[in-house]
């Protein structure tokens, strides 16, 4: 998970449970202690505690989750678990150069969802942190739109409607 990520949803959380109860799990990935650091320069203030160890086992309880931690066999509760692992938008999108957003997603701007390259769209969990099915199937249906009337004006010689507004994510 991005580190801004983290905090956001952990800031968010802070309303609904207890001060001392919200943990961000790191799952053991390297460098952790390195992103505990980084989670503590961007909120001081915000009461959490970061677990570094792997996670080897959820179980499913009455009311809550046990979660089971490498090397401990005692179950830690808790009542609330998010799960947003880090990705990629894969190799293409460091080779083809486009721009990037402050959480590593491709930029690309709605309503046409062109990236900072001419003819490259992008859409869906690539171009946000907040991924939900009904963004990325209706961003792709803008994107697969303006792909098209792009097509268009260079097939038939006319500024196509994305080209004259300069929606580009630059």
């Amino acid at each position: 998970m991005e580190t801004i990520q983290a905090v956001g949803q952990a800031k968010q959380l802070q309303y609904w449970a207890p001060e001392d109860k919200i943990t961000i799990f790191t799952n053991g990935q390297d460098g952790s202690e390195q992103y505990e650091a980084k989670l503590r320069a961007i909120a001081p203030h915000l009461p959490f505690g970061v677990e570094n160890r792997k996670i080897s086992r959820l179980e499913e309880a009455e009311k809550s989750i046990h979660v089971y931690l490498a090397d401990d066999e005692t179950p830690r509760e808790v009542g609330f678990l998010v799960y947003d692992p880090l990705t990629s938008s894969g190799s293409f999108a460091w080779q083809l150069g486009l721009n990037r957003t402050a959480t590593g997603n491709i930029a690309a701007d709605h309503p046409f969802y062109q990236t900072s390259v001419r003819g490259v769209f992008a859409a869906g969990d690539c171009i946000t942190a907040h991924r939900s099915i009904p963004h990325a199937s209706s961003s792709g249906y803008y994107a697969a739109i303006a792909a098209m009337k792009q097509l268009h004006g260079d097939l038939y010689e006319f500024q196509s409607v994305v080209d004259q507004t300069g929606y580009r994510a630059d």
